[in-house]
């Protein structure tokens, strides 16, 4: 297995760009388009570049509560693991399994803050996983008091869609140990 690691920055403001249109009004062909880019080699400078963009797009999408776009390239019955700990609070399932149930966790986890963001730091292609480090940077609805911890993002991907993703809070070393790296 070949592991590409690479920094991610996303910018503050985006907004739906031509190809997220076309790509939502053509779905099948996105995902294609994805499918093609995970056959080359992880080392390809044109899969890195690419890889880099679709994870950027995607941060960008949810940052925006774009979910059509954020979730996108999630297979229908794709399945969500909630963080180690967090089923307690309510808001949390224990797992989760489709797209639209994803979804519909995101709009409710967000609706629980006041603001909210991701923050990505990290992109590290694992050939057919992908993992984004980061962080999350949140203030409270209604107390407005501003918070920030660890995040990553655990995505197996198959046949160009996201079939699992497993997310890990306040503890990024553990995201890392859970796909064989230690920081």
């Amino acid at each position: 297995m070949e592991i590409v690691r690479q920094p991610i920055r996303i910018s503050d403001r985006s907004h739906r760009r031509l190809e997220e249109r076309i790509a939502v009004r053509f779905p099948n062909l996105a995902v294609a388009a994805n499918r093609a880019w995970f056959r080359l080699p992880a080392r390809s400078r044109v899969r890195r570049l690419l890889m880099s963009r679709v994870a950027r797009q995607g941060v960008e999408a949810s940052n925006r509560g774009d979910y059509e776009v954020a979730f996108l390239l999630f297979h229908p019955d794709m399945e969500y693991l909630a963080p180690t700990g967090t089923v307690v609070l309510g808001t949390f399932p224990e797992r989760s399994q489709g797209r639209r149930g994803r979804i519909q966790f995101e709009r409710s986890w967000r609706g629980d803050w006041g603001e909210f963001r991701y923050e990505p730091d990290e992109l590290i292609d694992l050939t057919h996983q992908l993992l984004l480090i980061g962080r999350m940077i949140a203030s409270g609805r209604t107390s407005g008091v501003a918070t920030e911890s660890e995040w990553a993002g655990l995505y197996t991907i198959s046949r160009g869609q996201v079939i699992r993703e497993e997310i890990f809070f306040d503890d990024n070393a553990a995201a890392l140990k859970a796909v064989g790296l230690e920081r």
